[in-house]
């Protein structure tokens, strides 16, 4: 009989795979589309922006570890559910819960504890997608929907203390070609 150690191992692989899930593989825009994005990539990011953008502002240590540790797991339920554009998830709460309940218990299974997004998370999260598409397709940022959400993103960033950081950012990658 399979102990609780023995299982968590044996979804050790689970986790590891989850960074293959392809990112933007329903958007319109063949630009992200085919940006060959995948949720390790953007995790490892989302990790990177929390670190640069909090490491002066208001976080110890140990609300650091507790963010990076959040921001490399956020998505990784989506080797189940795949990834659900943001847009469609804003549009349907009942889409939202739903994920976000697979997720959990996708998680919980293996072996994770359960982690509530923190709102740095949630900034850089959102603020990972705004840059990658300033810097694979920057003509859509004129979009209402990418400026309603540059918007939304520098309003947090403020709320954070960050707001000054992020725009630099956003302003930045708009000028960037990836390598």
């Amino acid at each position: 009989m399979l102990t609780k150690e023995d299982l968590i191992h044996y979804h050790d692989v689970d986790l590891w795979a989850s960074g293959f899930v392809n990112r933007w593989h329903t958007f319109p825009d063949p630009r992200l589309r085919n940006a060959g994005d995948t949720t390790a990539a953007h995790s490892w990011r989302v990790a990177m922006l929390v670190f640069r953008l909090f490491q002066f502002v208001r976080m110890d240590d140990k609300a650091m570890l507790q963010n990076i540790m959040v921001a490399l797991l956020h998505d990784t339920h989506e080797v189940v559910t795949g990834d659900i554009p943001y847009s469609a998830k804003r549009a349907s709460p009942a889409l939202r819960a739903e994920e976000e309940r697979v997720g959990a218990r996708w998680l919980e299974e293996r072996g994770v504890l359960p982690f509530d997004m923190t709102p740095e998370v949630k900034l850089c999260d959102r603020l990972d997608s705004y840059l990658l598409a300033a810097v694979n397709a920057p003509d859509i940022l004129d979009q209402d929907a990418w400026v309603d959400m540059a918007n939304s993103i520098i309003s947090d960033a403020d709320d954070l203390g960050v707001g000054r950081e992020v725009a630099a950012i956003m302003r930045e990658a708009q000028y960037r070609e990836m390598f």
